[in-house]
């Protein structure tokens, strides 16, 4: 009777301190036109959101790869969905920063995060990707997003609307760039900043790696990976 008891008191006990927990207030932060600020919510709050963008992210892979066979044909269409649908951003509204799925609710971005949108479905989609920015010598930026598939990473600029392609429309890899520079044709012609040779001799030496939390930590399996990889390799 005792044990029972004394079961009964720590089982109660755990459920107690779960419950004060997730009622704790935690820090989030929202960037308005590079202004960061920073408020707190309830814990349980911050946890339905995660899962609530979660699982967005899933459905809105789902529905864009539906039908689609090879990896390349599933990467165009995300890219593709996300052109479609995320317009550059309205000089007149405010820059808006907090998470990359209100992106894709408001329908409009700067630069870097379309970028930001297409690496993380591409990221759901099962690819690795991520994206860079590349500064010309004339000081000017660009952002380029990388995905990795059929074993060979492809250059993207969703923000351009342009990738580098062969004669039947296929994403052409990172490797074909260097020995056939005309490849970088559509970005020269769509990103006013762009500068081939610059682009050419950093890729040359960049490491490829997906390694942003912002892009994989939005699941939870790729948060909790991203972290136990950090604290392992520290």
């Amino acid at each position: 009777m005792k044990r029972k008891a004394a079961a009964i008191i720590s089982a109660l006990l755990v459920i107690g301190t779960l419950a004060a927990l997730i009622f704790v207030h935690v820090p989030t932060k929202q960037g308005v036109n590079y202004e960061v600020r920073s408020y707190s919510m309830p814990l349980y709050i911050k946890m339905i959101e995660f899962l609530d963008r979660d699982y967005q992210y899933r459905r809105i892979v789902r529905e864009i790869v539906s039908g689609k066979t090879s990896d390349g044909e599933k990467a165009v269409a995300i890219f593709d969905w996300c052109v479609r649908n995320i317009k550059h951003q309205p000089k007149e509204l405010a820059i808006i920063d907090d998470h990359p799925y209100s992106i894709i609710v408001r329908g409009y971005g700067v630069d870097d995060q379309l970028e930001d949108v297409f690496t993380i479905l591409c990221t759901y989609a099962g690819y690795e990707a991520f994206y860079k920015m590349f500064r010309t010598p004339a000081g000017k930026d660009n952002f380029i997003s990388f995905v990795k598939f059929g074993g060979k990473w492809h250059a993207f600029s969703a923000w351009g609307n342009a990738y580098p392609r062969d004669d039947g429309g296929h994403p052409v890899p990172v490797e074909d760039l260097r020995p056939q520079p005309t490849y970088l044709a559509p970005f020269l012609v769509s990103l006013p900043n762009f500068d081939p040779p610059s682009f050419l001799e950093e890729i040359g030496k960049m490491r490829f790696e997906a390694t942003s939390m912002r892009v994989k930590g939005q699941s939870l399996p790729g948060r909790i990976s991203y972290y136990l990889k950090k604290l392992v390799t520290r």
